[in-house]
């Protein structure tokens, strides 16, 4: 509820956390009212690829999220095409961290 009210802090850490999908979408909801929030790092959560459709599907046409860490996130090839769905409509992305997230070849494409 705070991040939806929120209209000072730029960057919301809450990496390595144990976050896991249910989690991702309460923050989801609450990106989807704020603008003001410009880097979010959720690196080393569990989210998994539940996680990344959350996200994306807010990220896709809300926020104003500049930079978007999910590296160590366990989202998989699946959770990679929701995130690269997400950036073919969101031009306000330009740094995106998905490390280490076992996305293979067909993830990379």
């Amino acid at each position: 509820e705070a991040l939806k009210h929120n209209r000072s802090i730029t960057t919301i850490d809450l990496g390595g956390n144990n976050i896991h999908a249910e989690g991702i979408q309460h923050i989801a909801k609450a990106l989807k009212d704020n603008d003001v929030i410009t880097t979010l790092e959720l690196g080393y959560n569990p989210i998994g690829p539940d996680g990344a459709k959350a996200l994306s599907e807010v990220l896709k046409f809300h926020g104003n999220i500049q930079t978007l860490k999910l590296g160590w996130c366990q989202i998989g090839r699946k959770g990679a095409e929701y995130i690269a769905d997400t950036i073919k409509y969101n031009s306000t992305i330009s740094t995106l961290d998905l490390r280490a997230n076992q996305l293979m070849d067909e993830g990379a494409i």
